[in-house]
């Protein structure tokens, strides 16, 4: 394979490991749309939660009405509750597949690292290459003269 067609080829790898880490990086929108999202849903959450207060102090007018409120109210609670677990489960999708996401740019930017030092090397010695080569023919000429 000759240096033309090498370096050809890199560049080509290049090209798709750059094309890799935008799809990567629009996955990483994705994951913080999502994250966005969730926050927004915690928010309504937290009003629901203030909502099931105000309802609380209204149930404090009346031992009767408290103990037929307090059933709902601790409904209102387990759900909550597990409202709270979902969002905790999701929150360690996230985190996971965020944990995933930085272990594999960190990788891309090992290999491409890698891949720039290699380029770096052929260059280096293509470029010797040629030097012996131009002082082998300086040689070569005055040695007919």
């Amino acid at each position: 394979m000759d240096n033309e067609k090498f370096q050809e080829l890199v560049l080509q790898q290049l090209t798709s490991l750059t094309e890799g880490q935008a799809r990567l990086l629009e996955r990483q929108s994705t994951l913080e749309e999502g994250q966005a999202r969730l926050l927004e849903r915690q928010s309504s959450l937290e009003e629901g939660q203030a909502r099931l207060l105000e309802k609380q102090s209204s149930l404090e007018e009346g031992q009767a009405r408290l103990f037929e409120k307090q059933s709902s109210l601790e409904e209102g609670q387990a759900r909550l509750s597990e409202g709270q677990v979902r969002i905790e489960k999701r929150l360690n999708a996230v985190y996971e597949q965020t944990a995933m996401l930085t272990e594999f740019r960190t990788e891309t930017i090992a290999k491409l690292t890698e891949i720039s030092n290699t380029i770096d090397f052929l260059l280096h010695k293509g470029y010797l290459a040629e030097k012996e080569i131009f002082v082998l023919k300086k040689d070569i000429s005055l040695a007919k003269k």
